[in-house]
């Protein structure tokens, strides 16, 4: 089995810092995905990382970030960014960071869950297969959006497209957890 590690993963454009630089964000995940997916049951949890919403030879298109779009969306890169079709109906764990869409001051019950701190927010948006739009009923307590969490659910291919980005998953939220390392 080939192990990859991780400690950096570099985008697209998301990754553009203001002055047009490109750049590279590191997460506080180690990623250490099998690329080898082994099959996983229905029932079973798959921990995944996310490398493995791209594609194998997927490579986002890197380009300078437009700073006189009206809204980071706009700005967004390789929005016909491929998804992982045999992660569809899976029951999925990933890290990651949440971006509020929907809730109140303490609860949210609709985000998505990005790969790293300001995505979306600040810089604009990853490609769609790095981004989830998660919904979350029971509302999941999200006391500092800096802070990353851990998120199981059961993803679907199907992408969303709402004000902020175009997305290329969507997750029925089970649990939701601070990110321990």
């Amino acid at each position: 089995m080939t192990f990859y590690i991780f400690k950096q993963l570099t985008l697209s454009a998301a990754f553009v810092l203001l002055a047009g630089v490109s750049a590279s964000i590191t997460t506080p995940f180690a990623y250490a995905a099998n690329k080898t997916t082994a099959t996983v049951s229905s029932n079973e949890i798959q921990e995944i990382f996310w490398d493995d919403l791209m594609p194998i030879g997927f490579e986002p298109e890197q380009s300078a970030v437009d700073h006189d779009a009206t809204d980071l969306a706009s700005a967004q890169m390789s929005l016909d960014a491929p998804v992982v079709d045999s992660l569809n109906g899976k029951t999925v764990k990933i890290p990651g960071f949440v971006v509020p869409l929907e809730g109140n001051d303490t609860h949210v019950t609709e985000f998505l869950l990005v790969p790293f701190f300001g995505a979306c927010i600040h810089v604009p948006p990853p490609p769609p297969n790095q981004i989830i739009h998660v919904k979350y009923p029971k509302g999941a307590a999200v006391d500092s959006l800096y802070d990353a969490v851990v998120l199981t659910g059961k993803i679907s291919t199907k992408g969303w497209k709402g004000d902020i980005a175009q997305v290329g998953y969507t997750m029925e939220g089970i649990t939701i957890a601070p990110y321990d390392e």
